[in-house]
């Protein structure tokens, strides 16, 4: 192997390592730590949280979206086609945030984009 051909063996090597290390964001949501600074108190404040929190895939920020006493219901056509029972055709708060938690870190789910 000639030097040319050895140096473009490398470069072509650092190059894929620095597509991999920047396109890779690990176990955090590509660097975004903090919480966005949005009050709570306004309907549309709200919907910027949930929606930040969907566009960078963090649950525990959807999780600061959700009343208390929050509870997802299913509609009667998906209850019936994921065979749930009809008298627990809902998810209670904890339940949903796993859930939604289990969605942003699935292999295929690739993107998620809230819009409204």
């Amino acid at each position: 192997m000639t030097f040319s051909n050895l140096f473009r063996v490398l470069a072509c090597l650092l190059a894929l390592v620095a597509i991999t290390l920047l396109s890779s964001c690990g176990n955090d949501p590509c660097g975004v730590d903090e919480t966005p600074d949005y009050t709570r108190e306004t309907p549309e404040n709200l919907l910027n949280h949930l929606a930040e929190s969907f566009n960078n895939k963090r649950a525990d920020w959807y999780a600061e979206c959700l009343a208390e006493d929050f509870v997802f219901v299913f509609t009667d056509r998906d209850a019936d086609l994921l065979g749930l029972p009809e008298t627990a055709p809902w998810l209670e708060r904890s339940e949903d945030t796993t859930a939604v938690g289990r969605m942003f870190r699935d292999e295929y789910t690739n993107k998620i984009r809230f819009f409204f």
